[in-house]
């Protein structure tokens, strides 16, 4: 059996269902889409990673984001608030949102989760140069969820 074949076994149907509260018709539905199935045979491998914002750098930000700051996610998406700052800027989530759509497709996808391409992101303001206020940069990588740390990337 392989990796794939394994994986489709794995998923409980009825609980994917009861989990994002769909009725038994939104669920027939949900896997009438090839895409969708694809995604949730292949979910599992999203429990193995985080995906990591690390501030690289920053000048004139409100929220007092600094160089090393670490946001993280889990690679399902969804913002891992005791991991991360207590503070995040709200103009920092539009490229942090393609970013980790990017690493969640390539783990999908049984890739290496850290693309060579479009890993350096930005905030949506523009700086205090060009009128704005501030600036962030991030790099944003996947990490697996057995590191203790996440200096290894």
């Amino acid at each position: 059996m392989n990796e794939m074949q394994k994986s489709a076994q794995q998923v409980d149907w009825e609980a994917l269902g009861r989990s994002l509260g769909y009725s038994a018709e939104e669920l027939q539905t949900f896997r009438s889409h090839p895409n969708n199935v694809y995604v949730a045979e292949n979910a599992w491998r999203l429990d193995k990673w985080w995906i990591v914002a690390e501030v690289t750098a920053s000048h004139g930000c409100a929220a007092g984001h600094q160089a090393g700051d670490k946001i993280y996610f889990s690679a399902s998406g969804t913002l891992e608030t005791a991991k991360s700052p207590s503070r995040i800027c709200l103009h920092a989530f539009p490229g942090l949102a393609s970013a980790v759509a990017v690493i969640q497709e390539r783990i999908i996808s049984g890739l290496d989760p850290n693309p060579s391409l479009f890993k350096h992101i930005g905030c949506i303001d523009v700086g205090v140069q060009c009128g704005g206020w501030g600036r962030i940069a991030f790099d944003v990588y996947g990490v697996p969820t057995s590191c203790e740390t996440t200096d290894e990337h």
